[in-house]
C-alpha cells in the first residue's frame, strides 16, 4: 500500500514539475527553422534557458517564425538575434519577461517593429539595435522598465520614432549614431536618469531634444556631435547636472536657454560650431570640473551667460576662432585671468577678445570705477588673502565698509569701519572695496589671491 501511494504522488506532481523548468546552462544557438520548431520536443517544459541564446548567430538561415519559442519566460544570459533575412516578426517571444545579459538585434532587414517582445520587463545589460533597415519604431518594448546597460542604436535607415521606450525611467547610458530619420526623442518621455554617458552623433534629422523633458541627471558625459539639423536644445529644460563632460559640437544650435536649470558639469564644458550669438541660458551654471572651451562659433558675439561659473572649477580656458566675439569680459573669465598660473588660450576672435591682454583691459574697463576720492584710502596688503587694513590719508575713518564683485553685487555686506576687514571668505578674483562715510563713497580695487 505504501509503494502504491508513493507511485501515485510521483505521477500526481510530475505535471507540476514539468510546468516550469530551467535548462541549457551552456546556452543554445538556433541555426534553422527546424531548430526552433523542435525546441519544445527536444527540451520539454523548459521555460528558462540559463545560458546565452543565439537566433541566426551570423549565418544565413531559413528562420521565418519564432513561434516554437513561445514557452520561454526567461533567459539567464544574452539574447542575440542576428542576420535573419527572412524574419519579419518577433512573435513567439511574447512570454519572455527577463533577459539577464544583453539583447542584441541586428541585420534583420524585414523587421518593422519589435512586437513580440511585449512581455519583456527587464534587460540586465545593454539593449543593442543595429542595421535593421526597415525598423520604423520600437513598439513591442512598451513594458520594458529596466535596462542595466547602454541603449545602443545605430545605422537605421527608417527609424523615425522611439515609441516603445515609454516605461524606461533609468538606463545605463545612450549611444546613438547614424539614425537619419529620427526627428527627436519622443518615446523616452519618462527617462529621468542616465547612469552613464549620453552620446548622440551624426543623426541628420534630429532638430530638437523633445522627449527628454523628464531627464534631470546624467552621471557621465552628455555629448551632442554633428547633428546638422539640431537648431534647438528644447527638451532638456529639467536637466540639472552632468557629472562628466558637456560637449555641444558641430550643431546649429541657436541658443542655450533650454539649459537654464543646469547647475553643474563635472568635467569639460565645450561649445563649438554652434549658431548662438551669446550663451544666455547658462546663468545657473556655477561649477565645471575641467576645461572651458568655446570655439569655432561663427555667430558668437558675447560670452554673457557663463559669468557665474566659479573660476576655480576651470582647469583650462580656451576661447578661439570665434570671428565675431568681442565681449569676453564676464566675471568667470575675468577672475580666471587674475591668476598668472592658469592655462589660457585666447586668439583668433574679434577685437576685444583676440588676446589675453585685450580681455584683461576689457575686464578692468567694465569693472566698477574707482572714484577720485578713493585716493585718500590706503588699502594693504593688496593683493590680499585673509585680512586687509584700511586707513585714510586725512585722518580716522568712520562709517561702513563692504565688498562688491565686478558686477556690483555685494559679497560682504556693510559692517562698521574699525581699520581692518576679514576677507577670508572671498574666492580669488577682482573685487571692489566700498567705503561709505556720511555722504561720501569711496571705491578701491581689491585683488584676492
Amino acid at each position: 500500500m505504501k509503494k502504491i501511494l508513493l507511485v501515485f504522488l510521483a505521477f500526481a506532481f510530475a505535471p507540476i514539475n514539468l510546468l516550469s523548468q530551467s535548462c541549457l546552462p551552456d546556452g543554445i544557438v538556433f541555426y534553422s527553422q527546424s531548430d526552433i520548431d523542435d525546441f519544445e520536443t527536444n527540451y520539454p517544459a523548459c521555460t528558462e534557458i540559463e545560458g546565452d541564446v543565439g537566433i541566426g548567430n551570423g549565418y544565413p538561415n531559413d528562420i521565418t517564425s519564432l513561434d516554437g519559442l513561445d514557452v520561454l519566460e526567461a533567459i539567464g544570459g544574452y539574447l542575440f538575434i542576428t542576420t535573419n533575412d527572412n524574419l519579419n516578426s518577433l512573435d513567439g517571444l511574447e512570454n519572455l519577461e527577463t533577459i539577464g545579459g544583453y539583447l542584441r538585434i541586428d541585420y534583420c532587414p524585414l523587421l518593422t517593429d519589435l512586437d513580440g517582445l511585449d512581455g519583456l520587463t527587464s534587460i540586465g545589460d545593454r539593449l543593442i539595435l543595429y542595421e535593421n533597415h526597415s525598423l520604423v519604431d520600437l513598439s513591442g518594448l512598451d513594458n520594458l522598465n529596466s535596462v542595466g546597460g547602454v541603449v545602443e542604436i545605430g545605422y537605421h535607415e527608417a527609424l523615425s520614432s522611439l515609441e516603445g521606450l515609454e516605461s524606461l525611467t533609468t538606463i545605463g547610458g545612450m549611444d546613438m549614431a547614424y539614425v537619419n530619420y529620427l526627428p527627436d526623442f519622443s518615446g523616452m518621455d519618462n527617462l529621468n536618469t542616465v547612469t552613464g554617458n549620453f552620446v548622440i552623433n551624426d543623426c541628420d534629422q534630429i532638430s530638437t531634444l523633445s522627449g527628454l523633458n523628464s531627464l534631470t541627471t546624467v552621471n557621465g558625459d552628455f555629448n551632442l556631435f554633428s547633428l546638422e539639423s539640431l537648431v534647438s536644445l528644447s527638451g532638456v529644460e529639467s536637466l540639472a547636472s552632468v557629472d562628466g563632460q558637456l560637449r555641444i559640437l558641430g550643431n546649429p544650435v541657436a541658443d542655450m536657454a533650454p539649459l537654464s536649470n543646469l547647475t553643474s558639469v563635472g568635467s569639460t564644458l565645450e561649445i563649438k560650431g554652434s549658431a548662438a550669438v551669446d550663451l544666455t541660458g547658462l546663468e545657473n551654471l556655477t561649477s565645471i570640473g575641467g576645461e572651458l572651451v568655446i570655439g569655432n562659433n561663427q555667430f558668437l558675439e558675447s560670452l554673457t551667460g557663463i559669468q557665474n561659473i566659479a573660476y576655480q572649477s576651470i582647469t583650462n580656458l580656451k576661447i578661439t576662432y570665434n570671428p565675431l566675439l568681442t565681449t569676453c569680459e564676464v566675471k568667470s573669465v575675468c577672475d580666471y585671468l587674475v591668476d598668472p598660473g592658469n592655462i589660457i588660450w585666447l586668439h583668433n576672435n574679434a577685437t576685444g577678445c583676440s588676446s589675453e591682454d585685450e580681455v584683461v583691459d576689457a575686464c578692468n574697463a567694465t569693472a566698477l570705477p574707482e572714484n577720485q576720492s578713493s585716493e585718500q584710502l590706503i588699502l594693504y596688503p593688496n593683493p590680499a588673502k585673509d585680512l586687509i587694513f584700511i586707513e585714510c590719508k586725512t585722518g580716522q575713518l568712520t562709517g561702513t565698509v563692504a565688498v562688491a564683485d565686478l558686477l556690483g553685487r555685494l559679497v560682504i555686506e556693510p559692517v562698521g569701519l574699525n581699520g581692518t576687514l576679514d576677507i577670508s571668505s572671498l574666492q580669488n578674483g577682482i573685487y571692489y572695496l566700498v567705503v561709505r562715510t556720511g555722504e561720501d563713497t569711496f571705491r578701491k580695487k581689491l585683488v584676492i589671491e
